[in-house]
């Protein structure tokens, strides 16, 4: 079953030393060829002069912690 998480509330679900154990397992799954990932992609599209649209998605699947999460982000620049 899906989470959905907006940015606001994932700031506090873990302190900044569980972020670091986190991403260090994280980093030992992918040297250990346990886990996937796939860079960022952002979509750039000029929406006026001055102001773009921007679309930006990550991957990332880990068999070591059983799950599979993806980012979505749509902002404006101006």
């Amino acid at each position: 079953m899906p989470l959905l998480l907006t940015a606001e509330e994932t700031k506090n679900l873990v302190s900044m030393r569980e972020c670091i154990d986190i991403l260090d397992q994280g980093y030992r799954s992918l040297g250990q060829h346990q886990a996937v990932c796939r860079p960022r992609t952002d979509m750039m599209l000029p929406i006026r002069p001055g102001e773009d649209f921007c679309f930006a998605t990550m991957e990332g699947v880990s068999r070591a912690q059983g799950l599979c999460a993806v980012r979505l982000r749509s902002d404006r620049y101006s």
